[in-house]
């Protein structure tokens, strides 16, 4: 009995659909199905800051998954806006010719994203995926970012947008991790599979994917040296949702939602209020307490004075530094 439900488990992984978190807690620190003793070490880069390793291993139909673990020298929440600033990737990913977002996140943080690349050679591809970001705690109760994305089923793909000429992907799947290395770099595990649909051998394929990550991720460091504050605000405002709902009622009673923001903001526009570091603190230990005075501290960090102020987004970061 206790294989079958080991059995059931893992496929249930594979298929995306377990995204609690002890699923995050293994990928992050490569416990069980993410044992890299058990995958097949395709590449690796130490350069310039950046540290990653290209793993794989066989999957059904004669595919591959694949696994990404590394260490890239960006603030945590650079590294987050970049991935999750859909109109940016254009900017930076060569091979990106749309990446547009078809439904805004939700009240549980989920949106629908449809994305075109054309890589070298090969037919331009299309990918119609379903996003989420949530933030889960291992168990020393450190915070990690977590970012599913899962392919729309075939009838909803269709119905949200017509079938063009580039290849659309049914099946695609990815799930990545993150969490801070210090003040100036993070750490990273991505959960990557998809068919690719192409009649080339399985080998060939696998290959190419451990070949192009690396240049990836590089592109994708200088991007975030180069991402714009005026954008980091706005796109940070999705970094905390939270599987708590205690934390999520202090947040959406106004930390991250200034007067007059659209309701179908989870966290408030482009417009940041102002708070001091000292009131941040409190709200923190009132949500740690589990205490009911978080209306009387949001209203009393409102009045903070200008001098000991710093961005709401900071917030972000603060929560994970103090290892709510």
């Amino acid at each position: 009995v206790w294989f079958f439900v080991k059995l059931l488990h893992v496929r249930a992984m594979h298929e995306g659909i377990v995204r609690d978190g002890p699923f995050w807690s293994d990928l992050r620190y490569g416990r069980g199905a993410f044992d890299t003793n058990q995958w097949t070490n395709l590449s690796s880069l130490h350069r310039d800051g950046i540290v990653l390793e290209v793993f794989t291993r066989p999957f059904e139909r004669g595919m591959s998954e694949f696994l990404f673990v590394g260490m890239l020298p960006l603030p945590l929440d650079i590294y987050f806006a970049v991935n999750m600033d859909v109109p940016y990737r254009k900017t930076w990913d060569t091979t990106c010719t749309c990446y547009q977002e078809l439904t805004p996140f939700d009240k549980d943080f989920k949106r629908t994203v449809r994305w075109e690349l054309k890589p070298p050679i090969v037919r331009p591809r299309e990918y119609l995926f379903e996003q989420r970001v949530q933030v889960e705690s291992d168990e020393d109760g450190c915070l990690m970012r977590c970012l599913s994305s899962q392919s729309l089923p075939l009838a909803q793909a269709t119905a949200a947008h017509p079938v063009g000429q580039a290849l659309r992907i049914d099946e695609y799947r990815g799930h990545s991790v993150c969490w801070p290395h210090g003040e100036e770099a993070v750490n990273f595990a991505l959960l990557y599979f998809e068919d690719p649909k192409m009649r080339l051998p399985n080998w060939l394929i696998t290959k190419a994917t451990g070949a192009a990550m690396p240049g990836t991720m590089a592109s994708l460091v200088a991007a975030g040296r180069a991402y714009p504050t005026s954008r980091l605000h706005g796109t940070l405002r999705y970094a905390l949702p939270s599987s708590d709902n205690s934390l999520n009622h202090v947040l959406d009673e106004g930390f991250f939602t200034p007067p007059g923001s659209p309701d179908n903001s989870p966290r408030g526009s482009g417009q940041w209020s102002m708070t001091s570091s000292s009131q941040v603190r409190e709200i923190v230990s009132c949500w740690r307490k589990r205490c009911s005075c978080h209306r009387r501290c949001w209203r009393r960090s409102r009045k903070a004075v200008s001098g000991d102020t710093f961005q709401t987004a900071t917030f972000q970061t603060s929560l994970v530094e103090l290892h709510v």
